[in-house]
């Protein structure tokens, strides 16, 4: 006797081990997407502080980069996103006569945090950073965690932070582990 097709055991077997497979690779297959766009964020910070310090130097102005705010120049909070303004009054403090170049918004709030110590990063007209040293980190609850840290110099050196430790996460410019919350 000849057979075509299958038997309805062998369907609803093969149909459970399909979905058995795809319960397991789904979540990591949400963890390796989280990832991959924390990695194109922290891309994009390194991107933006990089082009600010440029454009410090070659239009001669300083250049402010601060936390994104709708209403506002600057704002406070860092995980928002990044600003990224022509300091055309030279006061360094990100107001409403400077110029918005560019930005970043952070559209991961829910599982990316971004975190600088200070208020602002301003690069004068010869590239420097005024300030100490500082470092833009950027931590995603992925698994394991994404951590990433840019190190701002007093000389406008700009440097990723790496993981000396071995770890698995980045430490910033005092060489701690980038906090993960």
């Amino acid at each position: 006797m000849l057979r075509q097709g299958f038997s309805l055991v062998e369907l609803l077997s093969t149909l459970t081990i399909m979905s058995l497979l795809l319960g397991v690779a789904v979540p990591s297959l949400e963890s390796v997407i989280h990832a991959s766009k924390a990695m194109n964020n922290s891309s994009e910070i390194q991107m933006l502080v990089r082009s600010a310090k440029s454009l410090a130097v070659t239009s001669k102005r300083p250049v402010i980069i601060c936390p994104y705010s709708d209403h506002q120049p600057c704002g406070s909070d860092w995980n928002k996103g990044l600003k990224v303004l022509y300091d055309t009054n030279s006061d360094s403090k990100g107001d409403s006569q400077d110029i918005v170049v560019t930005q970043f918004l952070n559209q991961q709030t829910d599982w990316q945090l971004i975190s600088y110590p200070r208020k602002r990063i301003i690069f004068n007209p010869r590239g420097f950073a005024q300030g100490t040293t500082g470092s833009l980190t950027s931590w995603a609850d992925t698994s394991p965690p994404t951590t990433s840290a840019w190190v701002v110099s007093r000389v406008g050196r700009i440097r990723a932070g790496i993981d000396t430790n071995g770890n698995g996460i980045v430490e910033n410019a005092s060489g701690k582990d980038v906090p993960c919350p």
